[in-house]
């Protein structure tokens, strides 16, 4: 299970931040390892899809989705045709 610093470490919308995009690709990797220590951990999932949406790597998301729930991907995918829809990204996705 997650601890509650754990669960904090998604924030949400660093674009107003100096070194955004680094910042986004931590925690990208930061979930992605929390992933692989537990498969079954959704919440990390979730959270990791979340940081693709929010710098505009929605194929990513997409394609995470695809080891969650059918409840949990089809919230998680209404999100990202939503942003998809709006722009989501300011520059379209980050290099690594």
């Amino acid at each position: 299970p997650m601890t509650k610093e754990e669960s904090n470490y998604y924030i949400s919308k660093y674009r107003n931040e100096d070194n955004w995009q680094k910042k986004y690709r931590d925690r990208i990797n930061f979930w992605k390892k929390k992933m692989i220590e537990d498969p079954t951990d959704v919440m990390s999932a979730s959270y990791r899809i979340r940081c693709h949406v929010d710098i505009g790597e929605y194929d990513e998301a997409e394609q995470l989705c695809g080891c969650l729930s059918a409840e949990a991907r089809d919230s998680l995918m209404e999100e990202i045709q939503k942003a998809r829809a709006e722009g989501g990204s300011a520059d379209g996705g980050i290099s690594e």
